[in-house]
């Protein structure tokens, strides 16, 4: 899916269905396992934010919370500060 220059990432966000956003950040996840990165970090933040932003996955309360609270966690990683999320 290659960005338009009218579309913004939010904008390509909000055409993707909640299900396609979740699947995609469980294989960056995975990807974070393997590299360990701040970029793969920041890219699930990203993703995070799109879905909890994402007007269709509103009626799916709980999954959205379960995201919602590991958003920290994540921004903490993509900061590139590991130590403060461990222990």
């Amino acid at each position: 899916m290659a960005l338009m220059k009218s579309e913004t990432t939010s904008q390509l966000f909000q055409q993707m269905e909640p299900e396609l956003i979740e699947s995609r950040i469980g294989f960056l996840i995975w990807r974070y396992q393997v590299s360990r990165s701040k970029k793969m970090a920041r890219a699930i933040v990203t993703h995070i934010e799109a879905l909890c932003s994402h007007p269709d996955s509103m009626e799916s309360g709980g999954i959205v919370c379960a995201y919602r609270r590991t958003l920290q966690m994540w921004r903490v990683l993509a900061d590139g500060n590991p130590a403060a999320v461990e222990g």
